[in-house]
């Protein structure tokens, strides 16, 4: 799943997907899960009070040593 996000961003947040350097994926069932996003984007919130299918993407500009320091 997260393999054709990165593609997607391409041109939009980087140039190339093997700039990416850490990612994180969480799957949710809806209705067994309790959320729990602080200043939660307004489009989530609508997500997940419709129990839609979505992505929310994140993302972080780091600095190098912020990398070499995970």
């Amino acid at each position: 799943m997260v393999k054709p996000i990165c593609d997607a961003l391409v041109g939009v947040v980087y140039d190339d997907d093997a700039q990416v350097m850490d990612s994180l994926a969480r799957r949710r069932r809806h209705g067994v899960d309790v959320y729990r996003v602080p200043e939660a984007p307004a489009d989530l919130v609508r997500l997940l009070s419709e129990r839609a299918d979505g992505v929310l993407v994140e993302v972080y500009k780091m600095s190098l040593d912020e990398v070499f320091s995970l």
